[in-house]
């Protein structure tokens, strides 16, 4: 059966034992985490309170109110087996904009409506105005949560790692942080992680140290840093 907590479903179904990790050959289980059928209920309410609220309002301005909703709760549930729920969530989203539709063009057919509010934007029609669109559920992409490393803390110093995986740190500048982030933890020039204990370097591509922009900008260890200027000078 499962149960809720906080938003999601939390449940174990029984596997085959070629399926998952099994205990001495016997079948186990596999966990799937889900947002809950009371929190699907409850987002497509608030869905349809914020478009009732603005039946005679322009297209702009209910896209603006709907995008932090669609946005927020989509966000909130990336990190579990959500990608099914999404599409189902813009599938419901896009009837009640047609019924919206409908209410404010009642004498008007609905292929009439349809060409007014929705276009084609790339393989797929958007409710959009040309100008501002209405994001999309299952534009948010999934990414599952990796669990800090057991000898891991905050306050160890390992400041790369926390970089890494939290994407900030006031103690260090905003460049080097944006480059460990986009090098994943790496140095590009070894392919190995990055640590607290080593020195690092800012290496520009084109050898121009006046070009600082982002694109142009890596970050290495110093002795691979070195290696880079040595090949260059050889």
């Amino acid at each position: 059966m499962g149960f809720d907590f906080l938003g999601f479903h939390v449940r174990q179904y029984r596997v085959g034992k070629y399926r998952t990790r099994t205990y001495r050959g016997q079948e186990g289980f596999k966990t799937y985490i889900r947002p809950s059928q009371q929190a699907i209920q409850r987002h497509q309410e608030d869905i349809g309170a914020v478009i009732r609220q603005h039946r005679g309002a322009p297209q702009v301005v209910l896209i603006t109110a709907l995008n932090p909703v669609v946005r927020g709760w989509s966000q909130y549930y990336r990190t579990v087996a959500a990608k099914n729920t999404l599409n189902q969530m813009d599938y419901q989203t896009s009837f009640q904009l047609r019924r919206w539709a409908g209410r404010r063009h009642p004498g008007k057919k609905a292929g009439w409506r349809f060409r007014r509010y929705w276009r084609r934007q790339g393989k797929r029609m958007s409710f959009t105005d040309g100008k501002h669109t209405l994001v999309c559920h299952a534009d948010t992409p999934i990414v599952r949560h990796v669990k800090v490393r057991g000898e891991k803390s905050p306050y160890d110093g390992d400041w790369v790692y926390w970089v890494d995986r939290l994407g900030k740190d006031p103690t260090k500048p905003d460049r080097m942080v944006q480059l460990v982030r986009r090098q994943n933890g790496k140095c590009v020039w070894c392919g190995l992680r990055l640590t607290t204990e080593d020195a690092l370097e800012v290496h520009h591509w084109d050898g121009k140290r006046q070009n600082n922009h982002y694109k142009n900008l890596v970050l290495l260890h110093a002795h691979c840093h070195d290696q880079t200027h040595g090949e260059r000078c050889q």
